[in-house]
């Protein structure tokens, strides 16, 4: 007689879907070595938005309202999330207010070369203080590891380096980031807990399982569905994974905590 015996990851993804109103799809579980950062309090001074009376529309997204300024993004066993949000961001707000007629993808890899690598430990705002003072090139391909800061480009020209403005610290509350992100892409971190790998879809809410660190994302549009609130993020973990590399997750309750510091970049128009 033959006897079925389930794995561990068998046995936690069947917990999964057997939990009673659940908000998303549990499914195969998603493998990567790539290193989970532990969060890190911003060691600099935050700017900080002014108020404003602007009342942000009650859904958007800015995948529909610019789909071609979007490019899902792979940072494949590199874990350098919060280089490829910062650098994705910049991208994405650069094309989307038309300071470039096409989208460019910006080098992530420049960030990681010339900071922390891919074992990240200063958090989102060391990655916009470096685009503001230091700036980032288009012209240094991903090349999934960290190697020598680059000094030209991989054809060997110089280098053009572009910078930020400035950056805004946006995550007063719910409304604060719901006006800025009408106003561009966020760059934010999200806590990732082992029930997040076996994300497929739906509007997550953390149910189970331990803290395995933190990752940077982006924010691209909110909504509702089914009386449940949710933010659209993006992913780096390529177009297969979760809805076409992005993910939804609930708004305004701070879950994984991707509601406490995020920042909204003012690039050079």
């Amino acid at each position: 007689m033959i006897i079925a015996t389930l794995s561990v990851c068998d046995r936690y993804l069947e917990m999964l879907l057997n939990i009673p109103d659940l908000t998303w799809t549990p499914g195969e579980p998603f493998k990567t070595t790539q290193f989970f950062s532990k969060r890190k309090q911003s060691p600099f001074n935050n700017y900080r938005p002014t108020q404003s009376n602007y009342t942000p529309p009650e859904t958007f997204n800015w995948l529909e309202a610019r789909r071609q300024c979007f490019q899902v993004q792979d940072n494949q066993n590199c874990g350098a999330s919060q280089a490829f949000a910062a650098a994705g961001a910049f991208s994405n707000n650069k094309c989307i207010h038309a300071v470039e007629s096409t989208f460019t993808q910006y080098s992530q890899q420049y960030l990681i070369s010339c900071g922390e690598g891919c074992e990240e430990t200063s958090g989102a705002e060391y990655q916009e203080k470096f685009l503001q003072k230091t700036g980032i090139p288009y012209c240094v391909s991903y090349k999934g590891r960290k190697e020598q800061c680059p000094t030209t480009c991989d054809n060997g020209n110089n280098m053009i380096m572009f910078k930020t403005h400035k950056y805004l610290s946006v995550c007063q509350n719910e409304e604060s980031i719901k006006t800025a992100l009408v106003m561009g892409v966020i760059h934010t971190t999200f806590d990732v807990y082992s029930d997040f790998m076996y994300y497929t879809g739906g509007i997550y809410k953390q149910t189970s399982g331990s803290l395995l660190g933190s990752i940077g994302v982006t924010l691209v549009g909110y909504g509702e569905e089914n009386g449940i609130k949710y933010w659209i993020a993006g992913n780096t973990w390529g177009a297969s994974w979760g809805e076409n590399g992005y993910f939804r997750i609930a708004r305004g309750t701070n879950e994984c905590n991707i509601e406490q510091e995020c920042f909204l970049q003012h690039v050079y128009l």
